[in-house]
Protein backbone atom coordinates (compact mmCIF):
# COMPACT_ATOMS: atom_id res chain seq x y z
CA UNK A 1 0.00 0.00 0.00
CA UNK A 2 1.36 3.34 -0.88
CA UNK A 3 1.71 6.45 1.28
CA UNK A 4 -0.01 9.38 -0.33
CA UNK A 5 0.65 13.14 0.29
CA UNK A 6 -1.93 15.86 0.78
CA UNK A 7 -1.37 18.42 -1.91
CA UNK A 8 -4.41 20.47 -1.82
CA UNK A 9 -3.95 20.90 2.07
CA UNK A 10 0.29 22.09 2.12
CA UNK A 11 -0.42 22.88 6.10
CA UNK A 12 -2.28 20.00 7.11
CA UNK A 13 -1.35 19.15 10.27
CA UNK A 14 -1.98 15.37 9.16
CA UNK A 15 -0.03 15.38 5.46
CA UNK A 16 0.51 11.47 4.64
CA UNK A 17 -2.19 9.24 4.39
CA UNK A 18 -2.99 5.49 3.20
CA UNK A 19 -6.17 4.90 1.52
CA UNK A 20 -7.90 1.59 2.03
CA UNK A 21 -10.98 2.00 -0.02
CA UNK A 22 -12.35 5.23 -1.38
CA UNK A 23 -13.35 8.04 0.96
CA UNK A 24 -11.51 5.40 3.96
CA UNK A 25 -8.46 6.37 4.98
CA UNK A 26 -6.15 7.29 8.09
CA UNK A 27 -3.66 10.13 8.23
CA UNK A 28 0.01 10.62 10.03
CA UNK A 29 1.68 13.45 10.69
CA UNK A 30 4.82 11.92 9.09
CA UNK A 31 5.50 9.54 6.02
CA UNK A 32 7.65 7.01 8.33
CA UNK A 33 4.64 6.59 10.65
CA UNK A 34 2.35 5.51 7.98
CA UNK A 35 5.26 3.60 6.31
CA UNK A 36 5.12 1.66 9.63
CA UNK A 37 1.60 1.15 9.99
CA UNK A 38 1.50 0.11 6.43
CA UNK A 39 4.50 -2.58 7.14
CA UNK A 40 2.35 -3.91 10.42
CA UNK A 41 -1.16 -4.51 7.89
CA UNK A 42 1.00 -6.00 5.30
CA UNK A 43 2.26 -8.70 7.50
CA UNK A 44 -1.11 -9.34 9.30
CA UNK A 45 -2.96 -9.62 5.98
CA UNK A 46 -0.22 -12.06 4.64
CA UNK A 47 -0.32 -13.90 7.67
CA UNK A 48 -4.25 -13.93 7.56
CA UNK A 49 -3.86 -15.13 3.52
CA UNK A 50 -1.99 -18.08 5.02
CA UNK A 51 -4.04 -18.98 7.67
CA UNK A 52 -7.50 -18.91 5.07
CA UNK A 53 -5.48 -20.91 2.67
CA UNK A 54 -4.78 -23.28 5.61
CA UNK A 55 -8.86 -23.49 6.36
CA UNK A 56 -9.34 -23.93 2.65
CA UNK A 57 -7.30 -26.95 1.93
CA UNK A 58 -8.39 -28.28 4.84
CA UNK A 59 -12.01 -27.51 3.64
CA UNK A 60 -10.89 -29.57 0.49
CA UNK A 61 -10.00 -32.29 2.98
CA UNK A 62 -13.60 -32.44 4.66
CA UNK A 63 -15.32 -32.30 0.54
CA UNK A 64 -13.11 -35.12 -0.69
CA UNK A 65 -13.17 -37.18 2.58
CA UNK A 66 -17.39 -36.95 2.40
CA UNK A 67 -17.77 -36.97 -1.42
CA UNK A 68 -19.36 -40.24 -1.80
CA UNK A 69 -21.46 -39.34 0.90
CA UNK A 70 -22.94 -36.13 0.19
CA UNK A 71 -25.70 -35.56 -2.00
CA UNK A 72 -24.14 -34.79 -6.53
CA UNK A 73 -26.23 -31.14 -5.64
CA UNK A 74 -23.79 -30.47 -2.09
CA UNK A 75 -20.69 -31.77 -4.08
CA UNK A 76 -21.40 -29.69 -7.21
CA UNK A 77 -21.99 -26.55 -5.03
CA UNK A 78 -19.03 -27.35 -2.59
CA UNK A 79 -16.98 -27.71 -5.40
CA UNK A 80 -18.10 -24.80 -7.34
CA UNK A 81 -17.21 -22.27 -4.42
CA UNK A 82 -13.89 -24.19 -3.51
CA UNK A 83 -13.24 -23.54 -7.26
CA UNK A 84 -14.10 -19.84 -6.81
CA UNK A 85 -11.42 -19.45 -4.59
CA UNK A 86 -8.60 -20.75 -6.50
CA UNK A 87 -9.86 -17.71 -8.98
CA UNK A 88 -9.90 -15.12 -6.42
CA UNK A 89 -6.45 -16.39 -4.68
CA UNK A 90 -4.65 -15.74 -8.30
CA UNK A 91 -6.50 -11.60 -8.18
CA UNK A 92 -4.54 -11.17 -5.26
CA UNK A 93 -1.48 -11.12 -6.41
CA UNK A 94 -2.73 -9.95 -10.22
CA UNK A 95 -2.21 -6.09 -9.23
CA UNK A 96 0.75 -4.11 -10.67
CA UNK A 97 0.02 -0.60 -10.54
CA UNK A 98 -0.03 1.94 -7.04
CA UNK A 99 -3.70 2.37 -7.51
CA UNK A 100 -4.34 -1.34 -6.84
CA UNK A 101 -3.03 -1.27 -3.43
CA UNK A 102 -6.34 -0.52 -2.08
CA UNK A 103 -8.12 -3.29 -4.37
CA UNK A 104 -5.70 -5.76 -3.32
CA UNK A 105 -6.34 -5.25 0.35
CA UNK A 106 -10.28 -5.41 -0.82
CA UNK A 107 -9.60 -9.07 -1.93
CA UNK A 108 -8.57 -10.19 1.33
CA UNK A 109 -12.79 -9.89 2.34
CA UNK A 110 -13.47 -11.48 -1.21
CA UNK A 111 -10.98 -14.39 -0.23
CA UNK A 112 -12.46 -14.54 3.43
CA UNK A 113 -15.98 -14.16 1.87
CA UNK A 114 -15.54 -16.91 -0.34
CA UNK A 115 -13.76 -19.67 1.99
CA UNK A 116 -16.58 -18.50 4.56
CA UNK A 117 -19.41 -19.82 1.67
CA UNK A 118 -17.49 -22.96 1.22
CA UNK A 119 -17.64 -23.80 4.57
CA UNK A 120 -20.90 -23.08 5.32
CA UNK A 121 -22.26 -25.34 2.22
CA UNK A 122 -20.23 -27.96 3.42
CA UNK A 123 -21.59 -27.67 6.91
CA UNK A 124 -25.07 -27.75 5.40
CA UNK A 125 -24.23 -30.64 3.75
CA UNK A 126 -22.90 -32.39 6.98
CA UNK A 127 -26.25 -31.70 9.21
CA UNK A 128 -28.10 -33.52 6.13
CA UNK A 129 -25.74 -36.40 6.72
CA UNK A 130 -25.65 -35.96 10.40
CA UNK A 131 -22.18 -36.00 10.99
CA UNK A 132 -21.77 -33.69 14.01
CA UNK A 133 -17.76 -34.23 14.73
CA UNK A 134 -17.35 -33.12 10.85
CA UNK A 135 -20.15 -29.86 11.69
CA UNK A 136 -18.18 -29.27 14.92
CA UNK A 137 -14.87 -28.80 12.72
CA UNK A 138 -16.35 -26.53 10.36
CA UNK A 139 -18.09 -24.37 12.79
CA UNK A 140 -14.47 -24.13 14.25
CA UNK A 141 -13.30 -22.64 11.04
CA UNK A 142 -16.12 -20.33 10.81
CA UNK A 143 -15.17 -19.05 14.16
CA UNK A 144 -11.28 -18.36 13.14
CA UNK A 145 -12.79 -17.00 9.92
CA UNK A 146 -14.86 -14.07 11.60
CA UNK A 147 -11.69 -14.00 14.30
CA UNK A 148 -9.92 -12.55 11.14
CA UNK A 149 -12.34 -10.38 9.46
CA UNK A 150 -13.10 -8.74 13.22
CA UNK A 151 -9.30 -7.96 13.10
CA UNK A 152 -8.79 -6.66 9.76
CA UNK A 153 -11.61 -4.39 10.42
CA UNK A 154 -10.04 -3.05 13.38
CA UNK A 155 -6.90 -2.73 11.74
CA UNK A 156 -8.72 -0.62 9.13
CA UNK A 157 -10.06 2.12 11.74
CA UNK A 158 -6.80 2.33 12.95
CA UNK A 159 -6.66 -0.33 16.03
CA UNK A 160 -3.11 -2.12 16.23
CA UNK A 161 -4.55 -4.22 19.49
CA UNK A 162 -5.13 -6.99 17.31
CA UNK A 163 -1.83 -7.46 15.71
CA UNK A 164 0.18 -10.05 17.97
CA UNK A 165 3.58 -8.97 17.14
CA UNK A 166 5.12 -6.37 19.44
CA UNK A 167 4.85 -2.65 18.74
CA UNK A 168 4.94 0.60 19.71
CA UNK A 169 3.27 2.79 16.71
CA UNK A 170 -0.01 4.62 17.87
CA UNK A 171 -2.20 6.09 14.68
CA UNK A 172 -2.64 9.86 15.84
CA UNK A 173 -5.23 11.04 14.03
CA UNK A 174 -8.23 8.99 12.12
CA UNK A 175 -10.05 10.46 9.46
CA UNK A 176 -13.29 9.01 9.11
CA UNK A 177 -15.25 8.91 5.78
CA UNK A 178 -17.82 11.56 4.92
CA UNK A 179 -20.95 11.33 2.68
CA UNK A 180 -22.72 14.20 0.76
CA UNK A 181 -25.74 13.44 -1.39
CA UNK A 182 -27.04 16.53 -3.55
Amino acid sequence: MPVYKKTNEPKASHPYYILFDIGQRLEFKSKRKAQDYIRKISSYTTDSIRVINTIQKELYSVYLEQYFKMSPYDCNKARRSMNDYLEDLGRFHGYQSRGDACIKFISVYSLLNQTEDSCKLLRIAMKRLKDYNTVSRLNGYLQMLTSIYENLSRLKKGDLSTVYKESSLTVIHKKEATVTMT
